[in-house]
Protein backbone atom coordinates (compact mmCIF):
# COMPACT_ATOMS: atom_id res chain seq x y z
CA UNK A 1 0.00 0.00 0.00
CA UNK A 2 2.65 2.24 0.91
CA UNK A 3 4.37 1.15 -2.38
CA UNK A 4 1.48 1.87 -4.31
CA UNK A 5 1.07 5.47 -2.45
CA UNK A 6 5.08 6.74 -3.13
CA UNK A 7 3.90 5.18 -6.62
CA UNK A 8 1.38 7.82 -7.45
CA UNK A 9 2.81 10.77 -4.99
CA UNK A 10 5.76 10.22 -7.15
CA UNK A 11 4.10 10.07 -10.79
CA UNK A 12 1.98 13.40 -9.15
CA UNK A 13 5.22 15.16 -9.23
CA UNK A 14 6.57 14.03 -12.34
CA UNK A 15 3.30 15.29 -14.44
CA UNK A 16 3.86 18.27 -12.34
CA UNK A 17 7.56 18.78 -13.20
CA UNK A 18 6.53 18.07 -16.94
CA UNK A 19 3.83 20.54 -17.02
CA UNK A 20 6.02 22.80 -15.22
CA UNK A 21 8.85 22.61 -18.14
CA UNK A 22 6.21 22.51 -20.60
CA UNK A 23 5.10 25.69 -19.52
CA UNK A 24 8.41 27.06 -19.00
CA UNK A 25 9.70 26.17 -22.59
CA UNK A 26 6.27 27.85 -23.76
CA UNK A 27 7.51 31.16 -21.83
CA UNK A 28 10.99 30.52 -23.24
CA UNK A 29 9.55 30.26 -27.01
CA UNK A 30 7.34 33.63 -26.19
CA UNK A 31 10.52 35.17 -25.00
CA UNK A 32 12.68 34.07 -27.84
CA UNK A 33 10.27 35.60 -30.52
CA UNK A 34 9.64 38.78 -28.86
CA UNK A 35 13.93 39.06 -28.66
CA UNK A 36 13.29 38.16 -32.42
CA UNK A 37 11.24 41.12 -32.88
CA UNK A 38 12.75 43.66 -30.86
CA UNK A 39 15.92 42.97 -32.64
CA UNK A 40 14.65 43.39 -36.08
CA UNK A 41 13.10 46.29 -34.47
CA UNK A 42 16.75 47.25 -33.77
CA UNK A 43 17.70 46.74 -36.98
CA UNK A 44 15.53 48.81 -39.12
CA UNK A 45 16.07 51.77 -36.70
CA UNK A 46 19.76 51.54 -37.01
CA UNK A 47 19.23 51.67 -40.75
CA UNK A 48 16.82 54.51 -40.24
CA UNK A 49 19.55 56.22 -38.35
CA UNK A 50 22.31 55.98 -40.70
CA UNK A 51 20.32 57.19 -42.93
CA UNK A 52 19.20 60.01 -40.97
CA UNK A 53 22.88 60.73 -39.97
CA UNK A 54 23.96 60.64 -43.76
CA UNK A 55 21.51 63.34 -44.72
CA UNK A 56 22.23 65.22 -41.87
CA UNK A 57 26.10 65.15 -43.13
CA UNK A 58 25.17 66.24 -46.79
CA UNK A 59 22.96 69.02 -45.05
CA UNK A 60 26.25 70.06 -43.13
CA UNK A 61 27.99 70.46 -46.44
CA UNK A 62 25.65 71.94 -47.82
CA UNK A 63 25.34 74.54 -45.51
CA UNK A 64 29.10 74.40 -44.92
CA UNK A 65 29.48 75.31 -48.78
CA UNK A 66 26.90 78.23 -48.88
CA UNK A 67 28.72 80.07 -45.60
CA UNK A 68 32.10 79.55 -47.83
CA UNK A 69 30.46 81.12 -50.53
CA UNK A 70 28.52 84.28 -47.94
CA UNK A 71 32.36 84.71 -46.63
CA UNK A 72 33.16 85.08 -50.10
CA UNK A 73 30.74 87.17 -51.18
CA UNK A 74 31.40 89.29 -47.73
CA UNK A 75 35.13 89.51 -48.72
CA UNK A 76 34.09 90.95 -52.18
CA UNK A 77 32.09 93.59 -50.82
CA UNK A 78 34.79 94.39 -48.31
CA UNK A 79 37.40 95.19 -50.78
CA UNK A 80 34.95 96.30 -53.19
CA UNK A 81 34.17 99.03 -49.92
CA UNK A 82 37.70 99.63 -49.66
CA UNK A 83 38.41 100.54 -53.50
CA UNK A 84 35.48 102.97 -53.53
CA UNK A 85 36.34 104.76 -50.55
CA UNK A 86 39.80 105.12 -50.91
CA UNK A 87 38.43 106.38 -54.77
CA UNK A 88 35.61 108.82 -53.30
CA UNK A 89 36.87 109.81 -49.72
CA UNK A 90 39.84 112.44 -51.38
CA UNK A 91 37.51 113.84 -53.16
CA UNK A 92 35.17 114.51 -51.14
CA UNK A 93 37.21 115.84 -48.19
CA UNK A 94 38.81 118.36 -51.41
CA UNK A 95 35.33 119.08 -51.65
CA UNK A 96 34.31 119.73 -48.45
CA UNK A 97 37.54 121.68 -47.86
CA UNK A 98 36.95 124.06 -51.08
CA UNK A 99 33.61 124.86 -49.76
CA UNK A 100 34.42 125.63 -46.25
CA UNK A 101 37.39 127.71 -47.68
CA UNK A 102 34.81 129.54 -50.25
CA UNK A 103 32.29 129.92 -47.63
CA UNK A 104 35.21 131.54 -45.12
CA UNK A 105 36.07 134.11 -47.90
CA UNK A 106 33.10 134.92 -48.61
CA UNK A 107 32.13 135.79 -44.85
CA UNK A 108 35.99 137.80 -45.17
CA UNK A 109 34.71 140.04 -48.15
CA UNK A 110 30.81 140.83 -47.28
CA UNK A 111 31.09 144.56 -45.67
CA UNK A 112 30.56 143.99 -41.34
CA UNK A 113 27.89 146.78 -39.88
Amino acid sequence: MVAIAVTVVATLVVAGLVAAVAYLLRTVHDLRRQADALVQEAYELVAEMREDVRRAGAEVERVERMVGSAEAISDAVGQASRLVGGAVAAPVIKAVALSSGIAEAARALRPRR
